[in-house]
């Protein structure tokens, strides 16, 4: 009884480690964002994913550092430090596409995504 307790523990921990690593490849890449909302300057840029670590470049030039990057499923969550204030990132993958929202001090700013070539 006891190793069939074991083989079921270990093949649901291997079921959520696969499903996390597929979640992490699908967002694999660089991306072009668009946040319409966004202060002037901050409205447009780039994500590059690789896995855990990512690069966020806004406006061209601003690189910013990601925290606590988490991928499950078709969601992606880290946040970032702009101008000395936290912003949260929240996004999705549906069919392809990625969108969600920036939850800064002004309130959510919602960006959309699109990988590039």
């Amino acid at each position: 009884m006891n190793i069939f307790r074991v083989a079921l523990l270990t093949f649901v921990i291997c079921g959520f480690a696969q499903a996390d690593e597929l979640a992490k490849g699908k967002f694999d890449g660089t991306w072009e964002y668009v946040a319409e909302h966004a202060p002037e300057g901050y409205q447009k840029g780039t994500m590059t994913i690789n896995g855990k670590e990512l690069e966020l470049v806004i406006g061209g030039y601003q690189k910013y550092s990601a925290y606590d990057v988490k991928t499950e499923n078709d969601k992606l969550t880290f946040y970032t430090y702009v101008e000395g204030t936290r912003v949260t990132v929240n996004l999705e993958m549906k069919d392809g596409i990625v969108s969600g929202t920036a939850d800064t001090q002004e309130g959510k700013i919602p960006i959309k995504m699109t990988k590039k070539k």
